[in-house]
């Protein structure tokens, strides 16, 4: 049975997480929603992992409302050339992907391999709720094949009393 994946969970205090820290300082208050719209996308993707290429960049950047026009940022990143407020003319996908890179390399909150990225954090989230409906899943089907083995033996004493009260019957 698949699992339908309509919710994951997350701590309620990552305001309080020095990764979270870094990413506002750098980008402003706004770049916590996008980190939680990220981490969406991250979450419906198989294997909890998107592709580092333009088309993600670009889908990303128009449902991130990741704009130019929009961008308001406090800080610069750490290279003075990467400073995403000073980047006006570049496109949407390169704004994003800068993004993700600064949550890669400045943050800490992504790893990738060059040809996807992902949240270590998702993923440890993910495996822990998986190993736990697992460990439910195997609980129920021992006590629903314990269940079956009962009711089994029952039917069988039932049977034999049955047949024991038969023979009796006859006896007498």
């Amino acid at each position: 049975m698949a699992l339908i994946k309509t919710y994951f969970s997350h701590d309620i205090n990552s305001l309080a997480d020095p990764k979270i820290v870094i990413m506002i300082n750098l980008h402003g208050v706004i770049s916590y929603a996008w980190w939680w719209m990220l981490l969406e996308k991250l979450a419906e993707a198989p294997d909890y992992k998107l592709p580092c290429n333009r088309f993600t960049y670009l889908g990303l950047s128009i449902v991130m409302d990741i704009r130019p026009e929009t961008l308001v940022f406090s800080k610069c990143l750490a290279n003075e050339s990467k400073c995403l407020a000073n980047e006006a003319k570049v496109s949407n996908e390169i704004l994003l992907e800068n993004f993700i890179n600064s949550l890669i390399c400045d943050c800490n909150l992504l790893e990738t391999d060059g040809e996807y990225f992902w949240s270590p954090g998702l993923l440890k989230r993910v495996n822990l709720r998986e190993s736990k409906n697992n460990e439910i899943s195997e609980k129920r089907r021992q006590a629903g094949r314990l269940g079956g083995l009962a009711k089994k033996n029952f039917a069988k004493q039932t049977e034999a009393n049955a047949k024991q009260t038969e023979a009796n019957a006859k006896q007498n």
